[in-house]
């Protein structure tokens, strides 16, 4: 029997900071079917979004979002990112910015694996 719980986190990130939103922690995988990242602030300002691995990825860099608008991954269009115990996920923000996130995601018990994708 697999064991698996969903959550939804939220955070108002601080301008010009790295911000981690999620952990995978010891002994689970993390599946992030959905992350949202919104510019509150009143002009456009640049955000990036990071895989924390072995490697780090940055699979959105410096993406410029105008005033009031908004980036979505995953959601409703079936998309998503497995997250193996101690990665995660983080956000930058250029300086005097003001950004929301919200992420989406099931913690599923890892079961052991030899298999190594690297």
């Amino acid at each position: 029997m697999i064991l698996s719980t969903k959550h939804t986190v939220g955070a108002n990130l601080v301008g010009g900071t790295t911000t981690v939103l999620i952990t995978s922690p010891v002994g689970y995988k993390c599946v992030v079917s959905m992350l949202y990242i919104g510019n509150a602030g009143g002009s456009s300002k640049t955000v990036s979004a990071i895989w924390n691995s072995t490697v780090d990825v940055t699979f959105q860099g410096a993406k410029n979002v105008g005033a009031g608008d908004s980036l979505e991954f995953g959601g409703p269009y079936g998309h998503f990112v497995v997250l193996k115990q101690g990665e995660s996920l983080s956000v930058t923000t250029e300086a005097d910015s003001s950004f929301s996130t919200l992420v989406s995601f099931e913690l599923l018990r890892a079961a052991p694996s030899p298999v190594n994708f690297t």
